[in-house]
């Protein structure tokens, strides 16, 4: 109070911070679409230490129609084969590696496999889902590099930067579904949300809700998204606790134009 220069300077900063953040936390208008509703799922499974069980579980809970899968190990699917994945999700586009490199997807539909990015540090998957109807989304796993560290920031940069615009095609649209290493705050993933899709946690003002880590330190932020093609409608989006992994798993059920 003693200072009201120096404080009415950082009041500004904090003003001008809010109006960037704050419209994360409110409803966005949906626009008016007429086309079938998906369920997608992201989960990052911890170099696959997560519980297979309870990931099927909520698959089952909130009837997931694509499942979006990063950290995916060999040993990882033999977990998932086990609690019965076959019965949940049929079809399936899996490229399992140790480590954090594979990836997945799984779905209530069949897959016809795409190429729509080019090779990354982890595999990053993407699949046609062939839906009843005339529309079938293509889906792309997202497992960008991690940025927090200097001889990776350019590779971080590069593979957000290298990610596919929204389709064009009408009975096409696009969504980018996974752990992008960053945030709405970073302007590399801002550059992606601008190439014609809307972040699902955003347009249901949940924008700030956590993703990683599931603890409490470091403290947690929204590392892992669901970026639709903008013509879709975002009915609803809600995170949840996944047993044995350092993720949360985002769910987003959507209508298709």
């Amino acid at each position: 109070m003693r200072r009201w220069i120096f404080g009415g300077i950082v009041l500004a900063f904090a003003m001008i911070a809010s109006a960037a953040v704050v419209p994360r936390l409110v409803t966005d208008d949906q626009p008016t679409v007429f086309g079938p509703q998906l369920t997608v799922m992201t989960a990052n499974l911890y170099v696959g230490r997560a519980d297979a069980v309870a990931l099927l579980d909520l698959v089952k809970q909130h009837n997931v129609d694509v499942l979006s899968l990063q950290e995916l190990s060999p040993a990882m699917v033999q977990d998932l084969d086990r609690a019965g994945i076959d019965r949940v999700l049929p079809y399936r586009l899996f490229e399992a590696q140790r480590g954090a490199s594979g990836s997945g997807l799984a779905a209530k539909f069949p897959l016809q496999q795409t190429q729509i990015a080019g090779p990354a540090t982890f595999a990053q998957p993407s699949a046609i889902v062939d839906l009843p109807g005339v529309v079938d989304p293509e889906v792309m796993v997202v497992h960008t590099a991690p940025g927090v560290e200097a001889q990776w920031t350019g590779t971080w940069k590069a593979e957000l930067a290298e990610l596919p615009s929204a389709s064009e095609r009408k009975d096409r649209p696009r969504m980018l579904v996974g752990d992008f290493n960053a945030t709405l705050d970073h302007p590399d993933l801002r550059d992606v949300v601008d190439r014609g899709y809307v972040d699902a946690a955003e347009r249901r003002g949940a924008g700030l809700t956590p993703t990683w880590p599931a603890g409490i330190w470091p403290p947690p932020v929204a590392i892992d998204h669901i970026l639709l093609d903008g013509r879709c409608a975002v009915l609803d989006y809600q995170v949840f606790d996944l047993p044995g992994s350092d993720h949360r798993a985002a769910v987003a059920s959507v209508n298709l134009p």
